[in-house]
């Protein structure tokens, strides 16, 4: 099908006016400005709107992986500065690792430099929007389907997502169904100027290798595979949100915290049922960590053999975390926890920190208390970590911990509370552990400190 160029202009108006009316409210938009074709017709798009200049703010990230760079970010603060909205250049520094190549490592940099810019203006009814279209669509499906994605991989981009761990900011894409054509005639009707990267070019780059050298054979057969990917990707986004419904009402049958997802055993319920389970739990939990056959294939075990195992220490090793399984549940460990240790009043003055982490309703509920002597001064005591040698009652410490539940990673850092030479006069949760009557608080003379399990995460630095 062909387009005229007003028809083409016509088109990508369209698509800025439809994103706009889909908030009640007119947003601040940010716009990740590199001054190509793509975020240059998205920004001259959205000055043409009816959305006041003064609500747009084109953000420049420099990954300095080009010499040019820099003549970048001048030339789009020219751009900016003849169409009347406000432009800032933020440097980011780019350092590939072995597990993930410079193209992942700048991406996740650059959204994080983004939200951060966000965040620090504090503003509420931000948007961050970005120039992906129907040809990015189109090369992410394949790079995916590459990969052996499953349902959420071949879905793609979504035309809509929250930024990051940020739930106030949208993070969207308003041309993602325009053809990449209508985007530069778009460009030819309206005279924009626009920068080129050359390493566009070179196909060492697995994406650069799908749009320079795959997709145009491709489209020799199928000249409209683009438009076929993007909706490929539609039937999946449809079908992952099928699948998030269903999971979504089996985690709420199950204990699970921001840590762990406690599941149904193995023999009973179906795998593929539960595999939903822990995809989406990651998915909301941390949705930077994709699972692989090979991960989920190691749960699997893990979780049949658990119980039979007499090494039941089952963990395996992620490129920015742990997988760990302990009974039933599975858990995600960013770190294992250190040893920690503070006074009672900065415990206090944490209060209001930990129980904001307390409202989400997807928290596992367990609160424990630990108790401190009214006739011990509060600077003469001190709250931190257990240690081996603290005189407790290891058999009655050793019941509690497997009566709530407590995988042994957490039970070596389990909160005390001692005097400054080592004596610990109260135990979280388990006052009946301290070992003899002599070291047991007077329960007339006595303070308490409620712990639940998300503060208790965050002071093992699990959250």
């Amino acid at each position: 099908m062909s387009f005229s160029k007003d028809l083409s202009a016509s088109h990508v108006n369209l698509s800025i006016d439809k994103f706009i009316n889909t908030f009640q409210k007119t947003p601040t938009v940010y716009v990740a400005f590199s001054g190509g074709l793509d975020s240059t017709v998205l920004l001259h798009a959205l000055v043409q709107s009816k959305l006041d200049n003064h609500r747009i703010i084109a953000v420049y990230i420099d990954h300095g992986l080009q010499a040019v760079s820099a003549q970048w970010a001048e030339r789009c603060a020219k751009v900016c500065h003849d169409l009347g909205v406000e432009f800032t250049a933020l440097n980011v520094d780019i350092q590939a690792t072995a597990r993930k190549g410079v193209e992942a490592v700048a991406r996740q940099l650059r959204y994080q430099a983004l939200s951060d810019v966000i965040n620090e203006r504090g503003e509420r009814d931000s948007v961050l929007v970005t120039g992906h279209h129907q040809r990015d669509q189109a090369e992410t499906v394949l790079l995916n389907l590459f990969r052996g994605a499953g349902v959420n991989g071949l879905a793609a981009m979504p035309n809509s997502i929250y930024l990051h761990d940020n739930k106030q900011s949208l993070h969207c894409r308003p041309l993602l169904n325009i053809p990449y054509s209508l985007l530069v005639e778009y460009a030819e009707t309206h005279q924009l100027s626009f920068v080129t990267d050359e390493s566009n070019h070179s196909s060492v780059y697995r994406r650069n290798l799908v749009r320079n050298e795959i997709l145009p054979k491709i489209e020799l057969t199928w000249p409209t595979i683009h438009a076929s990917l993007s909706s490929t990707a539609s039937h999946m986004q449809e079908a992952s949100t099928l699948l998030d419904k269903y999971a979504k009402k089996d985690l709420r049958s199950i204990q699970n915290s921001k840590v762990f997802v406690e599941l149904k055993d193995v023999n009973e319920q179906a795998w593929l049922e539960q595999k939903n389970i822990i995809r989406y739990w990651f998915k909301q939990n941390w949705p930077a960590v994709v699972l692989s056959k090979t991960h989920y294939e190691w749960l699997y075990s893990a979780l049949k053999n658990y119980a039979k195992s007499e090494n039941q220490k089952f963990s395996y090793q992620l490129s920015n975390g742990q997988l760990r399984v302990y009974k039933d549940r599975i858990y995600y460990l960013k770190k294992i926890p250190s040893e920690y240790g503070c006074s009672i009043g900065d415990i206090l003055e944490l209060e209001k920190e930990f129980n904001g982490l307390g409202s989400d309703d997807m928290a596992y509920k367990e609160d424990f208390f630990i108790n401190y002597n009214l006739l011990s001064s509060e600077s003469k005591v001190y709250f931190r970590a257990i240690k081996p040698g603290d005189k407790l009652n290891r058999k009655l410490l050793k019941r509690f911990f497997q009566n709530h539940k407590i995988p042994f990673w957490e039970r070596s850092v389990w909160p005390v509370i001692s005097t400054i030479d080592g004596l610990v006069l109260s135990v979280l949760g388990c006052d009946d552990c301290l070992k003899g009557e002599m070291f047991a608080i007077d329960k007339s003379l006595k303070k308490s400190i409620k712990l639940s399990y998300l503060q208790r995460m965050r002071l093992m630095e699990l959250l």
